[in-house]
């Protein structure tokens, strides 16, 4: 009820003076926003975190092919890539390093042992179901290595009854992106399967004199999978499997000290990454 009309009711109450005032446009009702910053599922508005979250209808609308173009609508977070479609492509929170920042995909750490760090370039949008990202010393509850930040990634989940999706898209720089999925199940048993790949042709360089002007390319395969299992009342198991390969080309440098010291030429230079993941919940 309005401050205003609650003055019309008391006025009325104690005169036969009639009270005119400007009806309020009730607020709309605002569904309940849950988040996992805390390991544990909350209302955000009780998290008492500096938290963002993305949720499917967000990721549905804004349609991007990489799941790292949906961090930059997100304040304190910077995004860096090596080159084009392929290249490194690191985030950091807040300013910190990107190996500051812990990367959880359906749960488990992908951050690389080497680095720290995770590379955002191996991971497409298809099956995104919700982008969490914390920010600050909070985070300390996953570890030193969360001092930025964590970012947590899930896919859509199984469920019950039989759905088969499917898309395909085109565009400039050849770039083709496809993916299908597979969800089937009952009450006791679910599984989802999922298949996606992306490919681009570009030229990073215009030299012309050397490798003639050779074309830079970028393949992206995802293979992601999840089977829920209710043994019991109350306990549930899950088995999650990943697979993520990519063969970006680049080019590289002259340090020859020739006209063209410093600048990006045209030659075969080329990453070939592999990322692979299972793990089990209970």
């Amino acid at each position: 009820m309005s401050i205003c009309r609650t003055i019309a009711h008391g006025l009325s109450a104690l005169t036969f003076s009639g009270v005119l005032c400007a009806q309020q446009p009730s607020a709309p009702a605002l569904q309940e926003v849950v988040v996992t910053a805390s390991r544990l599922p909350v209302s955000s508005d009780t998290a008492g975190r500096s938290i963002s979250l993305l949720d499917a209808e967000t990721i549905q609308a804004l349609a991007r092919g990489y799941g790292a173009d949906y961090l930059r609508y997100l304040p304190a977070v910077a995004l860096n890539r090596q080159g084009g479609y392929g290249g490194l492509t690191q985030v950091r929170l807040r300013g910190a390093e990107a190996n500051q920042v812990v990367v959880l995909i359906d749960g488990i750490d992908v951050s690389a042992a080497g680095t720290g760090e995770f590379d955002f370039s191996s991971l497409l949008s298809a099956d995104l179901a919700r982008i969490e990202v914390l920010r600050g010393p909070q985070s300390g509850l996953y570890g030193s290595n969360a001092l930025a930040g964590v970012i947590n990634i899930q896919h859509l989940l199984p469920t019950d009854g039989f759905k088969l999706s499917s898309t395909l898209e085109a565009g400039d720089n050849r770039t083709r992106h496809g993916q299908i999925a597979l969800s089937a199940g009952n009450e006791r048993l679910q599984g989802r399967v999922g298949y996606a790949r992306r490919s681009s042709d570009f030229d990073l360089s215009e030299d012309n004199t050397i490798m003639g002007r050779e074309k830079d390319r970028d393949r992206n395969e995802l293979i992601n999978a999840q089977l829920q299992w209710q043994a019991h009342d109350q306990l549930s198991l899950k088995v999650l499997a990943r697979r993520s390969e990519k063969h970006s080309e680049t080019d590289g440098f002259d340090f020859s000290g020739g006209p063209l010291q410093g600048l990006p030429i045209d030659d075969l230079s080329f990453s070939d990454t592999l990322d692979e993941l299972i793990g089990l919940q209970a």
